[in-house]
């Protein structure tokens, strides 16, 4: 065989085979997203943000951040939407966030989950999720819920979801 056709089968064998690699083996982008509050009664201690990167329940990240006079804010990066557990005082919320978001808490150490008032971006999905888990996880327990999800399907559930997102003021 000539030289340079094996020449060229070789650039296209590397064409074919590191392409690929190239073009979607490159990391997600990472945007910056910052959860700020304030605690009113501040008790002293640390807010700890339980982070469950794959939603099984296991080895759940724990940021301690720092509550100074009542303030407290934390910034990292991040590349895709999650649940987060904010933990303080022997209490705990869940918020969401996403890529970018900088959501403010100002909430009373007392009594968290009654008093939270959320602002900034990404405050509207997460007050869209109070006030629906506050309406709809009270008429279902966790197995009925479950049950429904099973028998409806999950795409059912995402529909019902996305309306009740559309149609929340």
């Amino acid at each position: 065989m000539n030289m340079s056709i094996i020449n060229n089968m070789r650039h296209l064998i590397y064409l074919f085979v590191f392409i690929p690699f190239i073009a979607f083996a490159q990391e997600a982008e990472k945007e910056r997203t910052q959860i700020t509050g304030k605690i009113t009664n501040d008790v002293g201690g640390d807010i700890q943000l339980i982070i469950d990167k794959h939603y099984i329940g296991d080895n759940a990240e724990v940021e301690k951040i720092a509550v100074i006079d009542g303030a407290f804010t934390h910034a990292y990066s991040e590349t895709q939407a999650r649940w987060t557990k904010l933990r303080y005082n022997k209490q705990s919320i869940e918020v969401y966030l996403e890529p970018g978001d900088e959501l403010n808490l100002e909430f009373d150490a007392n009594d968290i989950e009654n008093t939270v008032k959320l602002s900034g971006k990404g405050s509207g999905n997460n007050k869209f999720w109070q006030a629906f888990s506050a309406q709809e996880f009270k008429k279902l327990s966790a197995s009925e819920l479950k049950d429904k999800m099973k028998t409806d399907g999950i795409d059912a559930w995402e529909i019902f979801l996305f309306d009740q997102k559309r149609s929340f003021k």
